[in-house]
């Protein structure tokens, strides 16, 4: 199946919890890394980087490049944030199962 993310419309950064994920990584220095509430949990950027999504665009496979993602090896799902993809310009549709991102023509 891939990897799954979850298209989140509350998070406040794109976030995933698998190193190999990461194509290119700059750890945090200790006092730098930065606290992320996660349902009661508090849990701590650990660095960033630049993740490579495969995904189809009109039955053809394309990638796309998300940077500062962050690593966060606790957490248990990967979570891109919806109003990144909103404020440069992407649209979304769906129902109750399937999102779709899209440029406006």
């Amino acid at each position: 199946m891939g990897m799954l993310w979850v298209l989140d419309s509350r998070a406040s950064m794109h976030f995933t919890h698998e190193f190999s994920n990461l194509i290119e990584y700059t750890p945090a220095l200790p006092k730098k890394q930065i606290p992320v509430s996660i349902t009661s949990e508090k849990h701590f950027v650990e660095g960033k980087g630049t993740v490579h999504l495969e995904h189809k665009v009109e039955n053809k496979l394309v990638t796309t490049h998300l940077y500062s993602v962050y690593y966060i090896p606790k957490i248990t799902t990967q979570l891109l944030l919806m109003g990144q993809f909103l404020k440069e310009g992407l649209h979304i549709t769906g129902d109750y199962c399937h999102l779709t991102l899209f440029e406006k023509a």
